[in-house]
């Protein structure tokens, strides 16, 4: 069992229970956090990685049902401006996901999975800088 199954694996046995994932929901999310963690060196645990977690799998499974999503709101790519990494990565991720699932999935999505991964690199850096004395020194 790899990292991300063993950290989501309640969460996820929550989400199917309740009917808000789906196996294949589940499958593809669990791949999506296994290449973030991969591509970003980072090892997700609840905290980093839960709202991406539960993210993929309840999107992932409306996808897969045919559900039409509502579209992203237009601050969403001026937040993302400032995050092209993040954005490259979730472009080429859901790219993956339709080749995986055989569903299109919406660029907007890509705006979504990018926010959590600017979040989870913000996060990771505030660790770091609450963690490095000399950074707190020099503000």
């Amino acid at each position: 069992m790899s990292n991300v199954e063993q950290v989501f694996q309640a969460r996820f046995e929550l989400l199917l229970s309740s009917g808000l994932a789906s196996q294949a929901s589940i499958s593809a999310a669990l791949d999506i956090l296994r290449q973030v963690e991969q591509h970003t060196g980072i090892v997700l645990d609840e905290a980093l990685g839960a709202p991406l977690a539960t993210h993929l799998a309840i999107t992932l499974k409306r996808l897969l049902q045919g559900e039409v999503l509502q579209p992203a709101p237009d601050v969403l790519w001026l937040e993302l401006q400032g995050y092209p990494a993040q954005l490259e990565l979730a472009n080429t991720l859901t790219a993956g996901l339709e080749q995986r699932l055989g569903i299109p999935i919406p660029s907007d999505e890509s705006g979504f999975i990018a926010l959590h991964l600017a979040r989870i690199s913000l996060a990771v850096e505030n660790l770091i800088e609450t963690s490095n004395p000399s950074t707190q020194e020099e503000r």
